[in-house]
């Protein structure tokens, strides 16, 4: 189906639109590209089959990157190795809001008098009172006011600093699959093409919007058709 369509589209790119080339025949290019760009992303996603992960590492080590200033909390946790779990969880794709969860969770698990200063200095709240709150809270003690206000500052900036890691991780992984997929539909394309006999460059050409068309091609496609009926609505004599 492509690339009969490719072989209408390269007669208009020669000289003119082909006869009888309508709308139905514009929403199956699109269709068929996106198709082509659906199966790279699909390739892709298969690699993530590979050992350790493939393709699902991307972005964790900038994680590690963003958190750097609050690893001395879990180093402080003992046998468990925090950074296995965020791991694991990286390349299983839990709900990035759920994966930040455990990443505060375990921070607070291994705060204690002994790393607060570290922390402290790290996410810029008041030393004093961040290890005055952390002693309080392993003994029991009430928190006062300030030690109250000093917690709360400090999970407003560990937010944050989750925050940034993870977003940023997330884009990395985002584009670079992304260029990935785009590379295969190229591959895939040209092959097609050199086997059939088609223009090579309009095989790349193809692959190469076939990845950003795929998740917007059905909405395209509607518009297209309700465009096209809107305009036949105007042309009609009243």
């Amino acid at each position: 189906m492509i690339w009969n369509i490719l072989d209408a589209i390269k007669t208009y790119l020669g000289g003119g639109i082909p006869a009888g080339i309508g709308l139905t025949n514009i929403t199956e290019i699109i269709t068929a590209i996106a198709a082509l760009g659906t199966a790279a992303s699909g390739f892709v996603d298969t690699l993530k089959t590979l050992p350790k992960g493939g393709v699902s590492h991307i972005g964790f080590r900038t994680i590690k990157a963003r958190l750097k200033p609050v690893a001395s909390a879990f180093t402080a946790i003992g046998e468990l190795d925090p950074w296995n779990t965020l791991h694991a969880n990286w390349i299983n794709g839990v709900a990035t809001s759920q994966q930040k969860a455990i990443v505060k969770s375990l921070v607070y698990l291994g705060l204690t008098p002994n790393n607060a200063p570290g922390l402290a200095a790290a996410l810029g709240v008041d030393k004093d009172g961040l290890i005055g709150a952390t002693t309080s809270s392993q003994t029991g003690t009430p928190l006062t006011a300030q030690q109250t206000n000093v917690l709360g500052r400090f999970d407003t900036m560990l937010s944050a600093l989750i925050d940034a890691g993870y977003e940023e991780a997330d884009q990395q992984y985002r584009n670079w699959s992304k260029l990935y997929a785009s590379i295969i539909a190229v591959v895939l394309a040209v092959i097609a093409a050199a086997f059939l006999g088609f223009n090579l460059i309009l095989a790349v050409l193809i692959g190469l919007v076939s990845t950003p068309l795929a998740p917007v091609a059905k909405n395209l496609t509607s518009s297209l058709q309700a465009a096209a009926s809107a305009m036949n609505a105007v042309k009609k004599p009243g």
